[in-house]
């Protein structure tokens, strides 16, 4: 088993439906009281599936089932039963279509979405949300396990690379049915609805193989339609619908697998009834309640929504490491091995390791709607944090749920919220619904634990994902060096030069969201869109009509956009946006001793900070006092007057608290009082740099300065002594996660 040993704590009640009739009744009404209260049932003995289905159904029947259907659905130019396409099908279709976008011609791609490969050799297939999983975004996967293989489109084809591959393994799956809901209807009261046959789901393949002239030819030829139609024991499914309070099939999935591919931990939001038609399948069922306690499921906004966070398979040590509550104390599971025409019936939210055993390996998975039944116990602490992670995401940003919800779990709620704002009303509301929320599901005082455990190594990036060596995709490479190279000859070309023909290059930053680029020169500021080829840039702005004549030596961009340009000449210039350049204010010359070396806004965007070389103070600026008006405070660092170093600042992620370099010491200040609160020394010579990591409650320092000894001593030029170790060197700290 691909799984600690210590993990599977007994095996899934077993019930057997193929005795006689009076043991038939009985054991079937301990399946249905076993079902009733959320844990899962083993049927053997089954009569879901008939006996063809079960002797007929090989990768060689549904190879000419599915690829007739293929055939089929292109003669009639595309044109199948079934639910409408997909979005992602769709886009497919389009991208596929050539020139004139039609392709009602060509050979519909039946299994282009469908098949997946596992890349690295281990044999395990995660589901990814591609809509989740965008490029830059907070849970980025640079390169997945398992990626969709486009190019097989048949079901032969499949079949094939299943058989021949060694190093890398496919898995299928396969919408074989759907509900579809009549147009005026209610999705939720159309699908609560009990199953009937009015109510069953549509094809998804046509009920005919093509070629098939004459009927009884047709009833002879492969057709997984007409296999379900006949040998599928509907009004036995209809009756344990029923009897569990459940609603309609909402769509049935086939799976085609191989020995030893692993499905890793997940769970379903909907009850699922599991028949096995071919080969045998380890199951290992873990309860919701051990969610929280020790698998870790992945955020809701991650590609790997769903899933476990706890790799099964890795060391004691890195599971230590990772997720140091999955043991055998806080986790437990049960396990049963399916065998063709036995069933498994899987409440909804209960976490499903799936193990196939032999070379081929077919099942059926009947995805089942709530309808009347009422929501497991066990379930509610798992959806009641899906429905928190959204509503924070929804207040501020994705980055943002583990912020939120932490300052609720601790109680922080007035030392971030000003309620005299509306984005304060807006936060006071949350807060509001997350107590609310909580405690009618929960029980009342459950938010402060219940939240410690939701937030608990999780709502963060997972850098373990990304650990193999990869390179990642140069997006603009081509665009952005011809921009570098060729930006003087566009300047020359667009501005009027100086007398002595000075266009030295300042600052460049990117924009928030990474689209574009925006360049620094002297009295001038130029942006380039990183997504079209060629050199031309968006916009040449002169920034000399705005009182800026010397070359930006720092820029930054806002979270809405506005942009800050400092300048040697000591002024920092604000624009309303770098897509215009419209000038907001000019703040004056605060650091005329050697210029502006850098400016950051706050978090919020309602504040600016600035600080310049060999100048003693970091000024805070009010977006909203305009032109002529002074500091709202200073920050007051008094040894970098005596370095010639450029000595950097940075913003806690949350706006709290700004740390910087002072000498050989690192200082802490509160922003929100204006009052340094720490100082540590962190080497033997200047700290230069400071960065805080936007994640986790790390800062790291830079240290180091070019020293002149007296060049008419001798003994300058000896080594002895040499800097100190801790004089040149980088280092990181442990920072409070509370700002």
């Amino acid at each position: 088993p691909r799984r600690p040993e210590w993990l599977a704590g007994g095996e899934v009640a077993c019930f057997r439906l193929d005795g006689t009739s009076e043991s038939r009744a009985r054991e079937g009404e301990r399946a249905h009281a076993e079902a009733r209260q959320g844990r899962p049932v083993h049927l053997t003995g089954c009569p879901l599936l008939g006996k063809r289905v079960l002797s007929r159904w090989t990768f060689v029947y549904l190879s000419a089932a599915i690829d007739a259907t293929s055939r089929t659905d292109s003669d009639k130019g595309g044109e199948k039963e079934g639910p409408p396409p997909t979005r992602k099908e769709e886009a497919g279709a389009e991208m596929g279509a050539g020139e004139g976008g039609s392709h009602a011609k060509r050979r519909a791609p039946l299994l282009s979405t469908d098949v997946t490969c596992s890349m690295d050799g281990r044999n395990r297939f995660f589901d990814l949300e591609v809509g989740k999983n965008v490029y830059g975004s907070h849970y980025h996967i640079r390169e997945p396990e398992s990626i969709p293989l486009e190019d097989v489109e048949t079901f032969s084809e499949f079949a094939s690379c299943a058989v021949k591959w060694r190093e890398k393994h496919v898995q299928l799956n396969k919408v074989l049915m759907k509900r579809r809901v009549p147009s005026g209807t209610r999705v939720k009261d159309h699908l609560a609805a009990a199953m009937t046959p009015e109510t069953m789901p549509d094809f998804c393949l046509s009920k005919t193989s093509s070629g098939a002239a004459e009927k009884e030819r047709s009833e002879k030829s492969p057709c997984v339609a007409r296999d379900l139609m006949n040998e599928v024991d509907w009004p036995w499914l209809f009756s344990f619908l029923r009897n569990q309070d459940l609603g309609s099939v909402r769509d049935v999935h086939l799976h085609c697998g191989t020995a030893n591919s692993l499905h890793p931990c997940r769970y379903e939001l909907c009850d699922t009834l599991i028949t096995q038609v071919r080969g045998r399948t380890r199951f290992l069922l873990i309860s919701p309640e051990h969610a929280f306690t020790g698998l870790y499921p992945y955020p809701v906004h991650h590609p790997y929504d769903r899933y476990s966070m706890v790799d099964f398979e890795a060391d004691e040590d890195e599971i230590a490491n990772l997720w140091p509550e999955f043991n055998a104390e806080n986790v437990s599971g049960r396990e049963c091995i399916l065998e063709p025409g036995q069933a498994l019936f899987v409440p909804e939210c209960f976490f499903v390791h799936a193990q196939d055993l032999d070379a081929e390996t077919v099942r059926l998975n009947l995805r089942v709607s709530r309808g009347r039944r009422l929501r497991s116990e066990a379930a509610v602490p798992l959806e009641v944090s899906r429905l928190l992670e959204e509503r924070a995401a929804a207040l501020a940003s994705v980055r943002e749920v583990h912020h939120w919800l932490s300052v609720v779990a601790h109680g922080e709620e007035s030392d971030w919220i000003d309620t005299a704002t509306v984005a304060g009303h807006r936060r006071i509301k949350f807060v509001e619904g997350v107590y609310e929320e909580v405690e009618s599901n929960l029980g009342k005082g459950a938010v402060p634990a219940f939240l410690q455990r939701v937030v608990d190594r999780r709502l963060m990036p997972t850098p373990w994902l990304n650990k193999k060596a990869f390179r990642e995709p140069q997006r603009g490479v081509g665009p952005l060096q011809a921009h570098l190279c060729r930006r003087d000859k566009i300047l020359e070309a667009d501005l009027s030069a100086d007398a002595d023909g000075d266009l030295r290059e300042g600052e460049i930053c990117f924009y928030p969201a990474g689209e574009n680029l925006v360049c620094g020169y002297k009295k001038a500021a130029v942006t380039y869109c990183l997504q079209r080829p060629g050199a031309q840039p968006l916009g040449v702005f002169d920034l000399s009509a705005h009182g800026q004549n010397e070359i930006i030596s720092t820029m930054a961009l806002s979270r809405f956009g506005m942009v800050a340009c400092g300048s040697y000449d000591g002024t920092v210039g604000l624009y309303t946006d770098a897509g215009s350049f419209k000038p907001y204010f000019l703040i004056p010359k605060m650091h005329r001793r050697s210029g502006v070396a850098q400016v950051m806004f706050s978090p919020c965007g309602g504040f600016l900070y600035t600080g310049g070389r060999k100048d003693g103070k970091i000024h805070c600026w009010e977006m909203r006092a305009g032109s002529g008006a002074k500091p709202l405070y200073s920050l007051a660092r008094p040894q970098v007057k005596k370095t010639n170093q450029t000595i950097a600042f940075d913003i806690h992620p949350h706006g709290g608290h700004l740390y910087t370099g002072d000498g050989n010491s690192v200082c802490c200040f509160d922003l929100k009082q204006g009052k340094r609160l720490d100082t540590f020394q962190a080497a033997s010579d200047a700290v230069n740099g400071v960065s805080l990591n936007p994640n986790w409650p790390m800062l790291a320092t830079a240290s180091g300065e070019r020293k002149f000894g007296n060049q008419f001593d001798s003994s300058s030029d000896s080594d002895e002594g040499g800097p100190s170790p801790d004089a040149r060197c980088l280092k990181l700290w442990s920072v409070s996660q509370q700002p």
